[in-house]
């Protein structure tokens, strides 16, 4: 059986992650600015973009909600990489408690 941080990185964060970045590929970023904003690389956004890694976690409305509003605020600068992290923690935390 997995342990919850090996959970949180193989499954958990990286479904937030493509979550997050269709969210804002959709709302007009490239994958550049986009990878920049989340701290990965332009090429993990195109995968995140390409594949269904989100299907997990998009079903359920309570995260769906969480990771649009974290987009939305990456999108607008408005938000700490410090705060990205604890609010990821706090996603993170929702999907482990269902």
């Amino acid at each position: 059986m997995e342990n919850f941080f090996e959970l949180m990185s193989k499954e958990i964060l990286p479904a937030i992650r493509a979550l997050m970045a269709k969210r804002l590929l959709d709302n007009g970023f490239s994958q550049k600015d986009v990878a920049g904003r989340l701290g990965l690389t332009q090429p993990a956004i195109s995968q995140y973009k390409r594949g269904t890694r989100a299907d997990s976690i998009s079903g359920n409305p309570e995260t769906t909600r969480m990771v649009n509003e974290l987009a939305k605020r990456i999108g607008t600068g408005e938000i700490s990489a410090r705060e990205i992290n604890l609010e990821l923690l706090d996603i993170c935390r929702t999907l482990l408690e269902e």
